[in-house]
């Protein structure tokens, strides 16, 4: 996005007030260089919070996967797909495949959860978060329930850091000289 000299942005949960000056944004009551966009925040902090943004990527295509093999085969099943639920990892690829898939988002999960490494390390505590995945042998309430808790989970997580970056939805807007300032660059 071109902005032009004298453009103004303010930040809509802290009221701070920016002026495009000499090619750069600068909060409107400081001289011309001193204080930039993002100063509250370090750059190490956002970068870490744009990496988790990028896990959770992952997290909601292991999760949707997750939904998907859930709906397929295992949601309902009569007699004989039931038996498939109960078969051995070994024997049901399928069933591998799920309790893998669930067994990736522990990280997350622990992360999401508060979890510090060394509580991610405990066999105690792995037992603890293995609760909230999904696995085949888990009942249709069961698996149907920690599927949408999952998925909240994600949701949560995702608005928490694009509310901390200052990322939402960009609304269509007519060119004026007022910038969003979410839009401005990091």
């Amino acid at each position: 996005m071109d902005y032009r000299e004298g453009q103004t942005a303010t930040n809509p949960k802290t009221g701070q007030k920016l002026v495009f000056q000499g090619g750069q944004w600068h909060s409107a009551g400081a001289a011309q260089g001193q204080q930039s966009v993002g100063a509250a925040m370090t750059q190490n902090k956002r970068s870490e919070m744009r990496d988790s943004l990028t896990s959770l990527d992952q997290f909601e295509s292991d999760l949707s996967h997750l939904e998907q093999t859930y709906d397929k085969h295992f949601k309902q099943q009569g007699f004989p797909g039931m038996l498939r639920e109960y078969a051995p990892d070994g024997i049901s690829e399928i069933n591998q495949d799920y309790n893998a898939t669930g067994q990736r988002l522990l990280p997350l999960v622990a992360k999401a959860l508060g979890f510090t490494s060394k509580q991610f390390d405990t066999p105690a505590e792995l037992k603890r978060l293995e609760k909230y995945v999904p696995i085949s042998t888990d009942r249709d309430q069961t698996a149907f329930n920690k599927l949408r808790n999952l998925r909240g989970m994600l949701t949560r997580q995702r608005n928490n850091l694009n509310t901390q970056l200052g990322n939402k939805a960009k609304p269509s807007r007519k060119r004026t000289s007022v910038v969003d300032f979410n839009d401005l660059p990091e």
